[in-house]
């Protein structure tokens, strides 16, 4: 089912050590906090 939860990504301008166009971000919400952790739970940081 769709969560209908603000997301996206971020890409990188290449203008440093990544390469253009590299995702470097993603990101979700704002939201409640317990929707999020739902979603989010099992991810690791990086």
């Amino acid at each position: 089912t769709r969560k209908k939860i603000s997301n996206g990504r971020v890409f990188d301008a290449g203008r440093t050590e990544v390469a253009d166009g590299t995702c470097t971000v993603g990101f979700v919400g704002p939201d409640r906090v317990d929707k999020i952790d739902k979603l989010t739970s099992q991810l690791k940081c990086l």
